[in-house]
């Protein structure tokens, strides 16, 4: 049986995202080993956990393009792809944002806080992974998505971080582009849509759609290609100067 049209959409847009993900990633990796600069390895780092953290869904993707259907152990690993992911990535852009526009007097505070938050979220997914996390009922031709149960501790401890991510980078960046002129304002510029555009995103796909109506799985693949602009985006204000 052929892979049915929404979920065709919804898993390209998977496998798409961690491609663009990767190959921003490789190259930000070789600015790092060419320059020794701190930041890009931060941020190879904030590229691969994106592209990680949808290579679940792009396996239950592959899975029904090739069989037809997905293999019986393809439900229990995709999740741990999607959920173990975030805290990094997010921990990534705030050391990121910290070495970019300073503020040690709120750096270590702030960080106790969201390391706190980050051992809290490990701690309830894994205590109570199968509860916390919801995956789709599907049929032949379909992928498998999930997204976390708003009744779950760790539905809102992952809202808490990517949201106080967001909000850091965003005031971080913005301090910064009113400090700079030219490219660097411009390049800030970039970082900041790149937060919005990536914060939202993680959050609709995670946590947000998937409490508001149902079924909204089928219709994922609008925030995931709404993604990839945003990983262009932080490319974009951290290459290197010509």
């Amino acid at each position: 049986m052929a892979i049915q049209p929404l979920s065709w959409l919804n898993g390209f847009s998977a496998f798409l995202l961690i491609c663009t993900s990767w190959i921003l990633g490789i190259l930000i990796l070789r600015f790092y080993l060419k320059e020794k600069r701190k930041q890009y390895l931060i941020l190879f780092i904030f590229s691969a956990a994106i592209a990680l953290g949808w290579t679940g869904i792009t396996i239950t993707f592959f899975s029904v393009v090739i069989y037809g259907y997905n293999l019986p152990w393809v439900k229990y690993v995709i999740s741990y792809f999607s959920y173990s992911t975030v805290p990094v990535g997010s921990t990534a852009i705030i050391y990121f944002t910290f070495d970019v526009f300073g503020a040690p007097k709120f750096k270590k505070p702030l960080l106790v806080v969201y390391f706190s938050l980050m051992a809290l979220y490990y701690i309830f997914l894994f205590a109570t992974f199968s509860d916390a996390v919801v995956v789709s009922k599907v049929k032949k031709g379909q992928i498998y998505d999930d997204w976390l149960s708003p009744n779950s501790v760790v539905y809102y401890l992952l809202l808490i971080m990517v949201s106080i991510t967001s909000l850091i980078t965003l005031f971080g960046f913005y301090q910064f582009s009113k400090m700079t002129a030219g490219d660097l304002k411009k390049r800030a510029g970039f970082i900041i849509l790149s937060s919005i555009i990536i914060g939202s995103c993680v959050l609709l796909d995670t946590v947000v759609l998937g409490s508001i109506f149902t079924p909204h799985e089928e219709y994922l693949f609008v925030v995931r290609f709404a993604m990839i602009p945003g990983v262009f985006c932080a490319f974009w204000g951290i290459r290197p100067s010509k």
